[in-house]
């Protein structure tokens, strides 16, 4: 599976159904992981669309889980991407 997020397409990704981001949060704490959470950090960031099918999906139970990975670059990169949602979006930190 491949997805590009391109700049001029914040609210709409063309090439990446945001449907399976609660497909890529079940495979979140695979050996894969680090990449699928590369993959989904650059969804949310750049798309609103994205970013609501990740609460939908209840995308912070996902990232909690990743932090208590034995992964350590899993547990890096989900510990920022929860820091950095909740700093730039601040409506996450009441949910």
């Amino acid at each position: 599976m491949y997805c590009v997020v391109l700049p001029y397409s914040t609210n709409t990704v063309p090439l990446f159904d945001v449907s399976q981001i609660d497909f890529m949060l079940e495979l979140l704490c695979t050996r894969c992981g680090n990449y699928i959470l590369l993959t989904v950090a650059g969804l949310i960031r750049e798309s609103s669309v994205a970013q609501s099918e990740f609460v939908k999906g209840d995308g912070f139970s996902s990232l909690l889980r990743a932090m208590q990975s034995d992964v350590e670059k899993l547990v890096i990169k989900s510990a920022f991407l929860m820091s950095a949602l909740c700093q730039q979006q601040p409506q996450f930190t009441g949910l």
